[in-house]
């Protein structure tokens, strides 16, 4: 017997040492051998188990580990290890029981409860998976894969700065570990800040090229900047490391609906849809595309059929929306408001406190009132028109404006440029003086104003035409700033229908710094204070300004144009009747309607909601005017 043992304890040394050298399939047949001769050892047939789950025998790890809950129904190791299998194959509920027999074996094992929220965020039980990453970290504070998943986790539920402590946490443990930087990445992102999330995707990539939700990382980052084609390199990397991956076809089925390949987007969702198995984010590509192929009524029954399993109101955010679309579609304008009003809900969890704009808008008006001090103050000495700033309330018609002057043939759409915002909130620290913005720029002398007008152009991409538009509409914030930097822009002024542009607003998913799009009446008095400081703006002298009429480019087109390119200095072009012809990318909600002629049915949209929006139109009244 002694001699046995001895031969056992040497077989499975032998098999360890092969384990410690990758050399899974000899371990394997080590191990078989060995649960040959033992049969009755509970710890062979668990080594059997991980193996066999190591090398993908998913069938054979789950008798291995069953053998060895025969041997010792209460032994911890076998307990995991079928608990391993099951969460492998897809059985969370399975696994977690087994998780949780394991803790009350062990109440201080950390390792079961980080598993028990690993099954309970598969299952999309968010509440269920917090609490157990919570429990794991109190157990073993420095629990890296906890800290980093448990910020994750938190980032999707909008607590932004307990996220951003336990990714801070992980960081510390392990500098430069690749999901964490991930992670970091992906915080960022939904802070909308594309510029950090993609510094932390690249980062990932310089130190391991093949990593792959770094390469989904940076295509969501350059996706959100509206650098199309860089985004999808990088979708297409992280689709050739994870073959089939739903998030990473559904990114470029993105793309590629905004780009109007409506045929190549059916082309990679159809198998999906068909299998059954279609991700959330399949079933909402599919969706966009429905009217397309006269699919609404299937696309319904899909996503009502998945809120059926998913209730929770912040993961459901993009589907809602989807619902709420394809309902409008079709005329049901009541079934369409009810999913409306469920992502503004989730919307609004999401957002940043701190995004609220009353704030800042209620500062601009006050100094914006002052005529004398604005045109009292220096000006940089830039002759140039290059920039056309066209700005307004969001949905008011900004993108069809800077459509139809980028198809001329002098003029490039750059998009929605943050360079001015961004000035905006850095003057203070370049101006001496120590005062906040725009008092600081009492103080600003000609030179700065140079430096900064500069610095401006410098980043704007003009792709070798002599004009461009920016198009952010809440440049309409800055309008003095910008007149004092380019003396000489063109500025122009999108004015729509306040009830058809409000409910468009609420209509919309924006960033989650404007937490006032996500409430009717928030969206409204925002109007009202945007009104009042375009009013201002308009009322000083030196500011070459021109205000359009959505309603009236729609029903005037050719001769609104017209005076739009005359506005700017430029000489017309036929090519700006044909804006729908333009195949540039537009990274707006209206990169539909930029692709069809001019069309009416946005004018007065809101009767179609009348019983829904009261708040708006006790506001506005029939008049349109602020009461």
């Amino acid at each position: 017997m002694a001699r046995n043992d001895i031969i056992i304890r040497s077989k499975r040394k032998k098999a360890d040492l092969l384990l410690r050298e990758g050399n899974w399939s000899d371990a394997r047949e080590a191990y078989r051998d060995i649960c040959r001769v033992t049969r009755n050892n509970a710890g062979d047939w668990v080594s059997l188990s991980i193996i066999n789950r190591n090398l993908g025998l998913l069938e054979e790890a789950g008798a291995s580990s069953s053998k060895a809950l025969e041997i010792d129904k209460n032994s911890l190791d076998a307990n995991y290890a079928h608990a391993c299998f099951l969460h492998e194959t897809g059985d969370f509920n399975g696994a977690i029981a087994f998780y949780q027999k394991i803790t009350k074996l062990k109440p201080d094992y950390a390792n079961a409860y980080y598993q028990i929220a690993n099954c309970f965020r598969s299952l999309g039980d968010i509440e269920g998976a917090e609490s157990n990453y919570q429990k794991a970290i109190s157990l073993n504070p420095d629990f890296l894969e906890a800290l980093s998943n448990l910020g994750a986790l938190l980032i999707g539920q909008g607590k932004r700065d307990e996220a951003l402590e336990m990714l801070q946490r992980a960081d510390r443990l392990r500098p430069n570990c690749e999901q964490v930087l991930c992670n970091l990445g992906h915080y960022y992102l939904l802070s909308d800040n594309p510029d950090a999330a993609l510094e932390y995707g690249l980062k990932v990539l310089s130190i391991n090229a093949n990593f792959f939700d770094a390469c989904y990382l940076s295509g969501k980052a350059y996706q959100f900047k509206g650098m199309f084609d860089d985004a999808l390199d990088y979708y297409r990397r992280a689709l050739e490391l994870a073959p089939g991956d739903q998030e990473v076809t559904a990114s470029i089925c993105d793309i590629l609906e905004i780009r109007g390949e409506h045929e190549e987007v059916l082309r990679y969702v159809s198998p999906l849809i068909e299998s059954g198995n279609a991700a959330p984010s399949i079933l909402i590509i599919y969706a966009a595309i429905a009217r397309k192929f006269d699919q609404q009524e299937n696309a319904i029954i899909l996503l009502r059929d998945y809120l059926v399993h998913s209730t929770d109101i912040v993961n459901n955010i993009d589907i809602h929306h989807a619902l709420a679309k394809l309902y409008d579609d079709k005329g049901n304008y009541d079934g369409a408001f009810q999913y409306y009003e469920k992502f503004n809900e989730g919307l609004d969890v999401l957002a940043i406190p701190e995004g609220d704009a009353d704030t800042g808008i209620a500062k601009m008006i006050s100094v914006s009132s002052d005529q004398d001090l604005w045109e009292g103050l220096s000006r940089s000495s830039h002759e140039g028109n290059e920039p056309i700033f066209v700005l307004g309330m969001p949905r008011s018609g900004t993108t069809l404006v800077e459509q139809i002057l980028a198809s001329h043939r002098e003029v490039f759409g750059a998009g929605e440029l943050n360079e001015i915002g961004k000035i905006a909130h850095e003057l203070p620290e370049i101006i001496p003086g120590n005062k906040l913005y725009p008092a600081c720029l009492e103080d600003a002398d000609s030179e700065i104003l140079d430096r900064m007008a500069k610095r401006y152009l410098s980043q704007s991409v003009i792709s070798g035409k002599s004009r461009f538009v920016d198009k952010m509409p809440t440049n309409f914030l800055h309008v003095g700033l910008i007149s004092l930097l380019f003396p000489n822009a063109s500025i122009i002024h999108v004015r729509r229908n306040p009830l058809d542009t409000c409910l468009s607003i609420y209509f919309q998913k924006f960033g989650n710094t404007m937490k006032y799009t996500n409430s009717l009446e928030k969206i409204g008095k925002y109007y009202c204070q945007y009104l009042k400081l375009i009013e201002n703006w308009s009322k000083l002298s030196n500011i070459k300004f021109l205000e359009v009429g959505y309603e009236e480019l729609i029903g005037d087109f050719e001769r609104v144009s017209r005076e739009m390119v005359e506005f700017c200095g430029l000489a017309w072009d036929e090519n700006c009747l044909s804006f729908y012809k333009n195949k540039r990318d537009v990274n707006t909600p209206s990169y539909d309607q930029v692709r069809q002629p001019i069309y009416t049915r946005s004018v007065e949209r809101w009767r179609n909601y009348s019983s829904h929006i009261g708040v708006l139109l006790d506001m506005f009244g029939q008049e349109n005017t602020c009461v």
